[in-house]
């Protein structure tokens, strides 16, 4: 019996992981400032659901979420999400430090600075791509961030922009 419910559990958790549709942010207007809280939520939704599933570029709700973090982040009066030459090879890498950065600063509620919210994304995305059932390699340049990361001196490179040159 333990098993069957167990089973079942299992089966309906799968089966609400799949149905997940993001087709409702088309209807946010990030331009309308009485929509901020809701396109925040959705914003946060889709960086959940983004860290959460594997990653699968055929998936249509994915592609979506993934665009409208995009849109969200351009939203932001902030010049400075991306990191230069990091990423600029692998888009699928660069979509993930944009998702890890999104749902960073939501959790900071915007109260971190951009090198905090630019390790906490690298951090992110190190940890995604080291689980190996994500789908996403740990790339050179991921294992060079790594390394950083390990021996915590990911912040005063991105500071010294040594990041770059020790990606290369």
């Amino acid at each position: 019996m333990k098993n069957y419910c167990l089973g079942l559990i299992m089966l309906m958790t799968g089966l609400f992981a799949t149905a997940q549709d993001f087709s409702y942010v088309n209807d946010i207007d990030l331009e309308d400032k009485t929509q901020l809280e809701e396109a925040a939520e959705a914003a946060m939704e889709c960086c959940c659901y983004l860290t959460a599933v594997r990653y699968d570029k055929k998936d249509q709700q994915r592609m979506i979420a993934t665009q409208y973090v995009k849109q969200w982040l351009e939203t932001l009066d902030s010049q400075d999400i991306l990191i230069q030459n990091v990423f600029e090879e692998n888009e699928y890498l660069r979509e993930m430090y944009m998702v890890y950065y999104a749902m960073n600063y939501l959790d900071e509620e915007g109260n971190a600075g951009e090198r905090e919210l630019q390790v906490a994304a690298l951090e992110g995305v190190v940890g995604y791509c080291s689980n190996s059932s994500n789908k996403l390699k740990m790339t050179k340049e991921l294992k060079e961030i790594s390394k950083l990361i390990n021996s915590g001196e990911l912040e005063q490179s991105i500071i010294n922009s040594t990041l770059i040159s020790s990606v290369d």
